[in-house]
């Protein structure tokens, strides 16, 4: 399985605000040996497994305790 990709777009919002809020960036999106996705804040764990709803829920979580709505709109056609 692969990450998505609206988790994928999802990642520079959230280092966009972490920058502007902390003053780094500080979430990392990708896989680890095992082959799960992994969703790390500051060294620390907040996502791994292999789902990519629950990885984009937490991503979502993150936004808005950063104090921003995030929405990606897919297009089809």
């Amino acid at each position: 399985m692969r990450i998505s990709k609206k988790n994928w777009n999802m990642l520079d919002p959230l280092n966009r605000e972490a920058k502007r809020k902390y003053g780094a960036w500080i979430y990392r999106l990708g896989y680890d040996s095992d082959g799960n996705f992994i969703f790390i804040k500051n060294g620390e764990y907040l996502y791994r497994g292999t789902n990519n709803d629950e990885l984009n829920d937490m991503m979502q979580k993150e936004l808005a305790t950063l104090g921003v709505g995030y929405k990606i709109i897919e297009v089809h056609g």
